[in-house]
């Protein structure tokens, strides 16, 4: 009976190891920093959910906000940090908001930048994100990244980001 269970979790263990590896989604930020600070800031964001979930998001930073806006026009991206897909022509992309930052509620015509998803990406994968990042002001080590990526833009208080959908939103799409 050891010998079944000890076969059934390294099976499940490669079984987890195997998805890890082959879930790896895109995560486009528009370009309004340098490419340096973009990283400083989103990089351990974004560890932090590979640590926590298996699921890797690739940083994807173009070198202008208008390239980036092209990007996110023809759903280049999986994941995208923008408020760009507002705008009338990113309609047929269909990007979903997921997330808001906890600081900006979006409110009158002031939208914050939202993290959303392209409707390719799996559900599980994109709760899986979410919850995630929605929680990591919860966790003290979620708190400490997002302390330390917030110090390197010069950004205060609150940190991190809080769940949001699509009817949140509906105001802003034209």
């Amino acid at each position: 009976m050891q010998f079944i269970r000890f076969f059934l979790a390294l099976t499940g263990l490669w079984l987890a190891t195997a998805t890890a590896q082959a879930d790896t989604y895109s995560f486009g930020v528009l370009s309004q920093r340098s490419a340096v600070l973009t990283a400083q800031y989103w990089n351990p964001i974004l560890a932090y959910v590979q640590q926590k979930t298996g699921i890797e998001l690739e940083l994807k930073v173009t070198r202008t906000a208008p390239e980036s806006n092209n990007a996110i026009e023809r759903g280049e991206y999986d994941f995208v940090y923008s408020k760009s897909i507002f705008q009338p022509r990113m309609a047929a992309v269909n990007y979903q908001v997921i997330l808001r930052p906890r600081d900006e509620v979006m409110t009158g015509q002031e939208v914050g930048l939202p993290v959303s998803v392209h409707p390719r990406v799996p559900k599980h994968i994109v709760m899986a994100v979410r919850t995630t990042i929605d929680g990591m002001d919860l966790d003290p080590a979620g708190m400490k990244i997002l302390d330390a990526s917030a110090r390197a833009i010069g950004q205060k208080p609150p940190l991190g980001f809080r769940a949001s959908s699509p009817a949140d939103n509906q105001r802003y799409r034209k």
